[in-house]
């Protein structure tokens, strides 16, 4: 829950501030789904590891 929330703050956070830099919204989308591909990727990668 909280991994979740915090995730949720820093997509806010993100988006937030490519608003403020006047990015074009095709660009927003495409920073937050690599980070997101991103995230899940190391999170894959952190499990394996424990395993």
């Amino acid at each position: 829950v909280v991994g979740s929330f915090v995730g949720a703050l820093v997509m806010g956070i993100l988006q937030n501030g490519l608003n403020l830099m006047a990015v074009p919204p095709f660009y927003q989308q495409l920073a937050i789904g690599v980070i997101l591909v991103a995230a899940v990727w190391v999170d894959r990668l952190r499990a394996r590891r424990r395993t």
